[in-house]
């Protein structure tokens, strides 16, 4: 290749980031004066009413395809699904806590638009050369979750940035929090907080103690991820990490860590969990996709029409023989019968 070519092609990949840059600056100037969000009211007048629900658009199941030349559903999404509302004085103080170091740690000091915490991360993924770190706050994450389509444009991170500073100026800190926790996805059929709690440690969200609040706010950012019942490790890490990110701030001391840490995770989903759900870890992981493309509101009552590359036929047959091998061999008790366990199963 030529010098011009590589040249060109140096400058080609550098325009994507250039743009995050530019964007998340307007951002940081848009956060840093308020009179500039003023200056945009003309966006705002069509913010839909934050208190009256009956004003929300209607709603409309999503449907989830296999890849048959023929589609079948695999999954039906809907708002009505595992969801229970619940009022802020219902959420456990811990919980509120956990989700805020980990999700926006400047929740308190901040219009709705952290222009610190978009400044850090910009430098963050600068310096990465990749998406590492987010500077939504929690409220423009609700925001774009449940008014604002999640298309990838400055436009609409502008519009975003714009409703979480008016929703701000609506609603109190409290409110906020408790409508995010409401309306977030934490996987494996858990539409909101009372059900996550429920699915996950067979509890009312009330009786959360600091050993379940710690997990259950380590979930949103990756629902497949950092699940404990398919990726125990990367669950126990996250929690873990959600805890002394907590200690750190003051919220719980020492001895507190400790015994949240040493708890056990749960090892398996409630009855409201998925059980006759089709390939349920995959459906799980179109979920967190959709909602990371289309956000939490679209997935679960935009209508959507989803087509997957999962072949439900081979599926079955990938499933019969992983069973045929799970009863020739004992379960793994050592290293490498693990190692065997896996190559076979």
């Amino acid at each position: 290749m030529t010098y011009n070519g590589c040249q060109r092609r140096t400058r080609r990949k550098s325009f994507p980031r250039l743009r995050m840059v530019l964007a998340l600056m307007i951002l940081i100037m848009l956060a840093a004066s308020p009179a500039i969000s003023r200056a945009w009211d003309s966006f705002s007048e069509s913010l839909p009413s934050l208190d009256k629900e009956e004003e929300y658009q209607a709603s409309d199941d999503t449907f989830i395809f296999d890849s048959n030349p023929n589609p079948r559903v695999i999954a039906v999404l809907n708002s009505g699904e595992n969801r229970i509302l619940l009022m802020p004085q219902q959420i456990p103080e811990r919980m509120k806590q956990a989700l805020i170091v980990v999700e926006d740690d400047r929740f308190y000091n901040h219009s709705g638009v952290d222009p610190i915490g978009m400044t850090r991360a910009v430098f963050s993924n600068f310096i990465e050369g990749r998406l590492v770190e987010g500077g939504s706050t929690i409220t423009q994450q609700y925001i774009k979750n449940t008014y604002v389509s999640n298309e990838p444009s400055v436009n609409r991170k502008l519009i975003e940035a714009i409703y979480a500073y008016e929703l701000e100026q609506k609603w109190s800190k409290d409110k906020i929090i408790s409508e995010y926790l409401n309306t977030i996805y934490f996987g494996n059929g858990a539409y909101g907080l009372q059900v996550a709690a429920a699915i996950y440690f067979n509890k009312s969200a009330m009786d959360l103690s600091l050993a379940d609040c710690a997990p259950l706010a380590a979930l949103p950012k990756s629902p497949v991820k950092f699940s404990p019942f398919n990726n125990p490790d990367a669950a126990r890490e996250r929690r873990d990490m959600v805890l002394a990110k907590m200690m750190n701030h003051g919220m719980i001391t020492r001895e507190e860590y400790d015994l949240a840490a040493a708890a056990p995770l749960p090892a398996a989903p409630s009855k409201l969990g998925p059980e006759n759900e089709l390939a349920p870890y995959f459906v799980e992981y179109i979920k967190e996709q959709l909602i990371a493309r289309y956000g939490t509101r679209a997935t679960f009552e935009g209508g959507l029409r989803v087509y997957t590359t999962l072949d439900l036929d081979k599926q079955a047959a990938a499933d019969a023989s992983s069973d045929f091998w799970r009863s020739l061999w004992p379960l793994p008790r050592n290293r490498s019968q693990k190692r065997i366990w896996r190559l076979l199963c």
